[in-house]
């Protein structure tokens, strides 16, 4: 008998893993304190980068993403034919511009790494990234043409892969936290939320910055450190007509993405949070007018561009920036998907791929092994100085 499952959070990761274990046969649920897909994914970038930024600190995270990378286009397909949903994909790679001399060394320490791993990347000189988007300015020196990397439109991954999930059979509870799990003995039986408890035979937090609370003490308190994303919405059109871009364009302040809404998608750094502050999502003046004077170096052409709107999530990472992933070692039929970061996106259906066979027949796949809970067990709440409110 396949084993009835409950998914606590409704993001990209939750629901691409939800969606599989559905198309096993199994019964599940996905609990989401808001709306299923429309927390934190929609405020990233989209980006599908098989060597993105975050490997500088955490170079094994490429046993997850160079893989992820590989197998996205079919995954896009097959969502694309569940859902009826374009997502959005573009694949005509992605320039990472340089603007100043510590933006070189940026691109330097880069293109070694994808150089080291194979992967298509092509030093342009200034000329030769405007031929390829005559949108940027004169202040870019130079960039990288990751040939290989693609981006999507994060808000229509999260739709697809609600209605696919629940075309396969999949049940939603919306605008529902969980409050805490249920447990007999050491095996998790099901969960507590604020209207109801809900029985299952296995549970899987993937709720991101508010997994902290259920996942303790196993996860040590401090080790799950949130972070503030706000991105810029605004036309994709010079006042001619012409696409602002053809292709996702970045710096090491700034990126946008050309959307298949006909918008630019635009944001920057995460902003850390700091100790005890809110997760709040209203965006911040200040944060929009960073992003946009960015955006006009980079892109002097967006100056007279329309905001249209503003979306802020909170990611969140791991202190030692690596996911945690697999079965928890100290209750039975509990399992973690969370600390992805920057890399929710492309991670999104590689995670479904490495926990379902877990969950569902308790097949562990040795790559696993280096995202196990068990490696935090030392941490302090001290590690990071960062807390969680839920």
């Amino acid at each position: 008998m396949q084993p009835k499952v409950l998914i606590v959070g409704g993001g990209v990761i939750g629901l691409a893993l939800a969606w599989r274990l559905s198309q096993a046969g199994a019964w599940v649920a996905v609990v989401e304190r808001g709306r299923c897909g429309g927390a934190t994914s929609p405020a990233s970038a989209g980006f599908l980068q098989a060597a993105p930024d975050l490997t500088r600190d955490a170079p094994a995270m490429l046993a997850l993403t160079l893989p992820a990378l590989a197998g996205w286009r079919d995954f896009a397909r097959e969502l694309n034919d569940a859902s009826g949903i374009p997502l959005g994909l573009g694949t005509r790679g992605v320039l990472a511009a340089s603007l100043d001399e510590s933006d070189d060394a940026v691109l330097d320490a880069r293109e070694q790494r994808y150089r080291e791993h194979g992967l298509p990347v092509e030093r342009l000189s200034a000329a030769a990234a405007r031929r390829k988007e005559w949108s940027l300015g004169p202040d870019v020196r130079g960039a990288l043409y990751l040939k290989g990397d693609a981006w999507v439109n994060p808000f229509a991954l999260g739709i697809a892969l609600t209605e696919a999930f629940r075309r396969a059979g999949g049940r939603t509870f919306e605008r529902e936290r969980v409050l805490a799990l249920e447990r007999a003995g050491a095996r998790v039986v099901g969960v507590r939320t604020g209207s109801r408890r809900l029985a299952a035979d296995a549970v899987v937090l993937a709720a991101g910055a508010w997994s902290g609370p259920l996942a303790e003490p196993e996860l040590p308190r401090g080790s799950i450190v949130p972070a503030r994303g706000q991105i810029i919405l605004c036309g994709g059109q010079d006042p001619q007509g012409r696409p602002l871009l053809q292709r996702a364009v970045s710096s090491p302040s700034v990126w946008a993405v050309p959307q298949n809404d006909g918008r630019l998608w635009v944001g920057g750094v995460r902003e850390p949070l700091e100790r005890r502050e809110s997760l709040d999502d209203a965006p911040r003046a200040e944060t929009t007018a960073a992003l946009e004077r960015a955006l006009r170096r980079l892109m002097p052409g967006t100056a007279d561009l329309a905001l249209d709107g503003a979306v802020v999530g909170h990611p969140c990472r791991v202190a030692d920036r690596l996911p945690v992933l697999g079965a928890s070692r100290t209750t039975a039929g509990l399992f973690y998907a969370l600390g992805h970061y920057r890399a929710g996106i492309l991670l999104a259906a590689e995670t479904a791929r490495l926990l379902a066979p877990l969950i569902l027949r308790g097949e562990e796949d040795r790559t696993l092994a280096r995202f196990d809970v068990t490696r935090l067990a030392t941490r302090s709440s001290r590690t990071s100085g960062h807390d969680v409110i839920p």
